[in-house]
């Protein structure tokens, strides 16, 4: 099944999406998914002491100006195994250019994580965890030799907007060339 492609982004979208994990939290092994073969490659080994500060996903049926899903950074209190679907609910969204490209990440809440009920934005957020979601993406792109220039974070709002964004570039994308 291509994960990507075959699930949906969730029928609340953009308030409660779906997410499928790909990195779990404070894993050294970055992996990224290959819909084409429905593979989770690893891409790299962190060799910092930053640590994904949530598990690593994406949000199905969406696409991005950096051609590949939305990602989500999603706030658990415990690893998640890969592959599993979450729901969650996007409550910040760190904007961000990658090697001259914009790459958001939405940061998420579990829907289904009693400890997660009241955070709701981005001032819902421990100020620390923000920081080393920050610190986390500048570590690994500065690993990979990669150029990241952190531009903003943003609110529950403009979370949404970006969920809402990415599922119209997919369906412009992807579901023009199937009709």
């Amino acid at each position: 099944m291509d994960l990507w492609k075959e699930l949906e982004a969730g029928r609340e979208s953009p308030r409660v999406v779906n997410a499928v994990v790909v990195t779990p939290k404070d894993s050294v092994n970055i992996y990224a998914y290959h819909a084409h073969s429905d593979f989770f490659v690893l891409t790299h080994v962190i060799h910092t002491p930053f640590r994904p500060p949530g598990d690593i996903g994406f949000i199905p049926r969406t696409y991005t100006d950096g051609s590949a899903p939305l990602d989500v950074i999603i706030l658990s209190s415990s690893p998640t195994v890969r592959r599993t679907v979450v729901d969650i609910r996007p409550v910040a969204l760190l904007r961000m250019t990658l090697d001259g490209v914009r790459a958001d990440s939405v940061i998420c809440a579990p829907a289904k994580d009693a400890t997660m009920v009241d955070v709701n934005d981005v001032s819902g957020v421990n100020p620390h965890v923000l920081e080393e979601v920050r610190q986390f993406y500048e570590s690994l792109f500065r690993e990979q030799s990669r150029v990241l220039r952190i531009d903003e974070w943003l609110g529950a709002d403009e979370a949404r907007r970006a969920v809402e964004r990415a599922m119209g570039l997919y369906k412009r994308r992807f579901e023009a060339q199937e009709g």
